[in-house]
């Protein structure tokens, strides 16, 4: 019974060691975040402390101009472990560490018309302001693309090391 708990561990480790580094690896890009692109929170010292934040994002070219299809941050520990904060999925929408839905707003949630039908990407000025996420539509004849207003505004929790969406005071 123990070698069984121990051969079940030990296949649930690796799965997740491989899981978390084909991501990180493969056609992903990255670039490292410093905390003059982090504008909408105060605790960047306390993120810095445990490590670097990365972006890692997918690029597709569509009608000749590079869009991001894939985005997420990545919390890589003093211990030189990723861990995942959340960010973007095609498929899925905004999510979390936990890759769930997590948006209050319901015109970008994952069960929106326009997350599901209209947003083709995310515009590349995400990796200039990696925090404010532009999205890219494509006009009804597909042949123009454009870039929308700001569709969120992300902060990183560094307690729950997750991605938290911020909101303007109004």
């Amino acid at each position: 019974m123990k070698k069984r708990v121990f051969v079940i561990c030990c296949l649930a480790l690796f799965f997740c060691l491989f899981s978390c580094n084909s991501l990180i690896s493969g056609s992903y890009n990255s670039v490292i975040l410093t905390s003059d692109k982090y504008p909408f929170s105060n605790n960047w010292s306390d993120l810095s402390k445990e490590g670097n934040i990365f972006l890692f994002y997918k690029l597709t070219n569509l009608n000749g101009t590079e869009i991001i299809t894939n985005f997420f941050y990545s919390l890589k520990t003093n211990e030189n472990e990723f861990v995942y904060l959340g960010g973007f999925d095609s498929h899925k929408g905004f999510v979390n560490n936990k890759k769930k839905n997590f948006v209050k707003r319901s015109a970008v949630s994952s069960k929106s018309k326009f997350i599901k039908k209209d947003l083709i990407g995310i515009s590349k000025k995400l990796l200039n302001d990696p925090f404010v996420i532009i999205g890219v539509v494509q006009d009804s004849e597909n042949k123009m693309l454009y870039e929308t207003e700001s569709l969120e505004y992300f902060f990183i929790d560094e307690k729950n090391k997750t991605i938290i969406e911020w909101f303007p005071d109004l």
